[in-house]
């Protein structure tokens, strides 16, 4: 009998949410046999089953160890995905330095942006987790960057963010370097407040990077 792409997606998401490695590989491989975009993959798939985690983790049903594990299935997963993603041209290239701001050690969502953002053509910086505001400016002036991209999944997290649009605004380089911004923690709301731009998805942060080096090249 035929699986829908739902049930693929579902089985990998669950997989992810039980920690079980082998069911997540299997069924990873399943849905690439079987032809499911690799978007509805990562998002149906992935981003899903680390949700579930995450709502485990905050009903005290899950603690660090089980993070851990979680981060290090899903990891593997980008890993194998990476070969299918589509490679695009690079006539709206840029150069990219990503990290998870200090105060956060949590590095999923910021490694799917990394990849996306490279299979989209960009040079990325990629400068891990829990990176202090300043690391975040000394790269992208050493790099001559485009964009800062900072990933924060946790609240009290946010005030390093504006401390990262200081330091650039003290530096001058406030117009020179964009910043997007995304998370859990991150909302639209607080994105305008700082004047950043703000990428509810992977998939959105790799439509926005195009969308400002073109606005900074015309």
């Amino acid at each position: 009998m035929k699986v829908s792409r739902k049930e693929v997606t579902d089985r990998l998401a669950r997989a992810i949410a039980d920690l079980r490695m082998e069911e997540a590989n299997k069924s990873l491989n399943d849905a690439i046999e079987t032809g499911v975009p690799v978007s509805d993959i990562i998002q149906n798939g992935l981003v899903r089953g680390m949700e579930i985690v995450g709502e485990r983790y905050e009903r005290k049903e899950y603690f660090l160890s089980e993070l851990v594990l979680s981060a290090m299935i899903v990891k593997s997963s980008i890993r194998t995905l990476k070969p299918h993603l589509p490679k695009e041209g690079r006539e709206i290239s840029g150069k990219v330095v990503v990290g998870t701001i200090k105060g956060q050690i949590h590095d999923i969502g910021k490694d799917l942006v990394a990849t996306l953002l490279e299979t989209s053509g960009f040079e990325v910086y990629d400068l891990g987790s829990d990176v202090p505001p300043e690391k975040f400016v000394e790269k992208a002036k050493e790099v001559n960057a485009d964009i800062i991209a900072i990933s924060a999944l946790l609240t009290m997290t946010l005030t390093n963010i504006e401390k990262v649009i200081q330091m650039l605004e003290k530096e001058g380089l406030r117009d020179k370097i964009s910043v997007m911004v995304g998370g859990r923690a991150v909302t639209k709301e607080f994105a305008d407040k700082i004047g950043v731009a703000y990428g509810e998805t992977a998939f959105d942060a790799a439509k926005i990077a195009k969308m400002l080096t073109k606005k900074k090249w015309q």
